[in-house]
């Protein structure tokens, strides 16, 4: 089921709503070397229409850490509207974090549209070559297409089974803790049945 999930274009639009000044955060797995394009559009809450409405001097802070190596890979204070990207350089968690801001005294409250793509390089390719060869040149993208999805899942493995060691040492950490206690209980309760 999960290669199956790998297979399909990484695509998430949603929105959210936030306080001004507060900052959102949600984290993404992502594979190494992917694309990530994000559009964005923030509006703020009017007492006086009771709608959601842009804002002049409105922005919205983005940043994006990369949790595997400790590093920020965008960190922008943007207009209330636009898009952001990165690459990813290794595969592994990913958080990113929007913070609404207004100009003036009032604070209203943001509703935040997100979309998010992995933006491959290869879909302008597969235009050109599905105009100029037909047949014969799709084949081709379909098959750098299927190789480039081999080795997204090849990525995403090779980072599962590290995370699948890293577990299985601190199972064994933990075990070996527990069987100490466990000794170490028995011991005890032995010397008081004893005296």
């Amino acid at each position: 089921m999960r290669i199956i999930a790998l297979l399909t274009t990484l695509v998430q639009a949603f929105h959210f709503y936030a306080e001004t000044a507060e900052q959102r955060c949600f984290t993404e797995e992502l594979g190494q070397e992917t694309h990530i394009v994000g559009a964005y559009k923030a509006v703020f809450y009017d007492s006086a229409t009771n709608s959601y409405t842009s804002l002049s001097g409105a922005s919205l802070a983005i940043n994006v850490y990369s949790e595997v190596s400790n590093t920020n890979l965008v960190d922008i204070n943007a207009s209330d509207k636009g898009k952001f990207s990165f690459i990813a350089a290794e595969s592994g968690k990913h958080r990113i974090c929007l913070t609404p801001h207004s100009s003036g005294w009032s604070k209203p409250r943001a509703k935040i549209y997100l979309d998010i793509q992995d933006k491959d390089d290869d879909e302008v390719e597969k235009k050109e070559l599905s105009k100029k060869e037909g047949y014969i040149n799709e084949l081709k993208w379909r098959t750098k297409d299927l190789l480039r999805r081999v080795e997204t899942i090849r990525n995403e493995l090779k980072a599962q089974t590290e995370r699948e060691g890293e577990l299985r040492e601190e199972s064994e950490i933990l075990n070996s803790h527990a069987y100490r206690v466990t000794l170490v209980q028995i011991f005890v309760l032995g010397t008081f049945k004893l005296t």
